[in-house]
């Protein structure tokens, strides 16, 4: 095989990962504070307005708090999405996911994300 295909495969393939796996700060730095970076955990204060949303983006294994109750809208890659109510004071585990997110609600959405990196 000559070097051209390897390139294009190559190219084809690390320009794809970025779609998958893009970081929030990177596609949603308006929404995203970061309050706490080491090496175990980032931690975020998350905010969308009524009607906002955020682009695709990744994150591993984690929590969230929420602030705030909401009505949001998640949306997977694979063009799934599903809406959820979420109260004040709740808080969820989550697995490893990319989404984007919706604020589908009249009022803003508030909460507080960790990521764990262990």
């Amino acid at each position: 095989m000559s070097d051209w295909p390897r390139c294009l495969i190559l190219g084809l393939c690390l320009g794809a990962t970025p779609l998958l796996a893009q970081d929030v700060l990177q596609v949603a730095p308006q929404n995203h504070r970061l309050a706490l970076d080491n090496v175990h955990a980032r931690v975020f204060e998350v905010r969308l307005a009524p009607g906002e949303r955020t682009g695709m983006h990744s994150h591993p294994r984690g929590l969230v708090y929420f602030l705030s109750d909401a009505r949001i809208r998640a949306t997977y890659p694979d063009g799934r999405s599903e809406e959820r109510t979420v109260k004040a004071g709740e808080a969820r585990w989550l697995e490893p996911v990319t989404h984007a997110i919706e604020n589908l609600g009249a009022s803003e959405f508030h909460e507080i994300h960790v990521e764990l990196k262990d």
